[in-house]
């Protein structure tokens, strides 16, 4: 019988042959494909070598990138040295969606494309790779005759300079060639225009001579289209005021030319929206002075004439303790007075005004539900003139525009109303208790009592005259010095290496690619052959 040590020693035998066969088997596949390890170096060495040609001549994209803040207005202009100021305008109400929109809008793109001259781009032509040039690369200067007849124009063409002085155009689209002289006006396929060096070449003239270049031109209206696609926004973090703008592109140095002249058209485009509503409240502010100039000066004139007809120099009042008791209620009178005018003119240029122009901006009303709306239709006025750019009144945005703003007009005129019913009602109350002081006045002398009515209605137009000075100087400088509404974090910048081709990624698949064919045939050759080895 055979015992259990025999058992126990007989399975690992058994064990410790198969792990030295499955050794065996692995050393004799290795060897197998070692004998043929030139195949792998040549086709590691062929593939990294196209990978290197790949990358020689593919042309390079790259992501340049900048970021800015959207600021918040807390309150508008500080003007707390002029007593009683008020802050003009509130912007601290920030749509970030709104803006990134506004950013890529075709009335920012048709800005930066005017400012920097993007109809027009400029190619250098190599062996085997054509590269874009830019600015003070460009050895040559493209003017276009009669813009407005060809500003939907487009084309391209080669060009090649045989000497300083001529140079040969080419179109390879419809096979046009023909040399012309450095500066004569170019009229061929319907397009005119003049060939010139660019004094801000940082190259040597002489170099240019027999090297291809290109030129291609793209009309504003495809390019407007295309700039919003070209420009990537995103916010930095929920919550975040801060937006991050990014563009591809062959030349760094035109992608940062881009995105900084972008940056500040819509800071220019901000600032230009703010003191629109400035300058309406100026204009409205002036109108009133020039109103109470005119009856502050009939008021003066009436008390001078009192006076003189009365014989009056001073005038002693022997009510001294009764007017100190009514000062306060005379205070409160003047305010509510004030108020009473400040709204009914307001109400007259909502009524008086066409519906689709701005309205002055807190102009003293103590109304907050009033000013708030008065800011809301303002800002949906601004938002329908941008849209009016590139719409017609039969666009859905303009008309949902329209019967907003017709609803907030309605709100205010309604607010107007019962503000103004409050108003009245508190100046009866404060009447009511000023005719508990004026039953003793019935004991002063008829003239005093006279004198006082005429000092009551100056003071009332003086003060109201005051308050509108001061106003139009905090719209003055609001209008002449109105802050940023951006700031930039990051002006624009680019990566040093471009996004596009990746070399790591291409170099490593290149020599992955170079073991694998020799791998992949030899495998399916031991695959196949049946033949008897040993």
């Amino acid at each position: 019988m055979i015992t259990m040590s025999e058992n126990i020693n007989s399975n690992q035998s058994t064990s410790v042959q198969e792990e030295l066969k499955s050794e065996v088997d692995i050393k004799q596949i290795v060897f197998q494909y070692l004998k043929y390890w030139p195949w792998f170096v040549v086709s590691v060495f062929i593939c990294l070598s196209v990978s290197f040609i790949y990358l020689r001549y593919t042309t390079r994209i790259y992501k340049t990138a900048t970021q800015i803040k959207i600021l918040k207005d807390e309150g508008g202009l500080d003007l707390s040295g002029l007593q009683g100021s008020a802050p003009l305008f509130d912007w601290s109400r920030i749509n970030l969606e709104n803006e990134m929109e506004l950013i890529k809008s075709r009335r920012i793109a048709q800005k930066v494309i005017d400012n920097l001259n993007l109809e027009i781009t400029y190619f250098q032509s190599g062996n085997l790779k054509t590269s874009e040039i830019w600015k003070d690369e460009v050895p040559f200067r493209v003017e276009w005759s009669n813009e407005e007849d060809f500003r939907n124009s487009s084309g391209s063409y080669e060009v090649t300079f045989t000497s300083l002085t001529k140079f040969e155009l080419y179109n390879p689209e419809t096979n046009f060639k023909k040399s012309f002289n450095l500066g004569e006006t170019v009229d061929v396929e319907d397009k005119r225009f003049v060939i010139v060096f660019n004094p801000n070449f940082d190259g040597d003239l002489k170099s240019i001579i027999d090297s291809p270049f290109s030129f291609s031109r793209k009309s504003k209206e495809s390019l407007e289209a295309s700039f919003a696609g070209s420009l990537k926004i995103e916010m930095l973090g929920e919550g975040s005021e801060i937006l991050d703008i990014s563009i591809l592109g062959q030349n760094p140095q035109k992608n940062e030319d881009v995105l900084n002249t972008l940056v500040s058209e819509f800071n220019e485009d901000g600032v230009s929206d703010k003191r629109l509503v400035a300058k309406r409240t100026e204009e409205f502010v002036i109108e009133r002075l020039a109103f109470l100039v005119n009856e502050l000066d009939t008021v003066e004139s009436g008390l001078v004439d009192f006076k003189k007809v009365n014989e009056l120099i001073t005038l002693e009042t022997s009510a001294g303790e009764i007017i100190t008791k009514s000062n306060q209620a005379e205070l409160k009178r003047y305010e509510v007075l004030t108020q009473i005018e400040l709204t009914e003119s307001f109400k007259e240029v909502i009524l008086n005004q066409d519906e689709f122009e701005l309205l002055p901006a807190n102009i003293g009303i103590d109304n907050s539900n009033l000013n708030t709306f008065t800011e809301s239709y303002n800002q949906k006025i601004i938002e329908r003139q941008k849209l009016m750019v590139s719409s017609t009144k039969n666009n859905p945005l303009i008309i949902e525009a329209n019967r907003i703003m017709k609803r907030l007009r309605d709100n205010m005129l309604n607010t107007i109303d019962g503000y103004i019913r409050n108003l009245n009602i508190t100046l009866d109350n404060i009447q009511n208790r000023e005719q508990v002081f004026d039953r003793n006045f019935g004991q002063l002398p008829e003239q005093e009592k006279q004198f006082r009515i005429i000092r009551r209605q100056q003071a009332i137009k003086e003060k109201l005259y005051l308050f509108l000075l001061q106003k139009r100087e905090e719209a003055a400088l609001s209008n002449a010095i109105t802050a940023p509404v951006i700031k930039v974090v990051d002006f624009a910048y680019t990566s040093g290496s471009p996004i596009s081709p990746k070399s790591r990624v291409i170099l490593l698949a290149g020599g992955v690619i170079g073991f694998l064919i020799p791998f992949g045939i030899l495998f399916l050759a031991f695959l196949l052959d049946t033949k008897l080895k040993s």
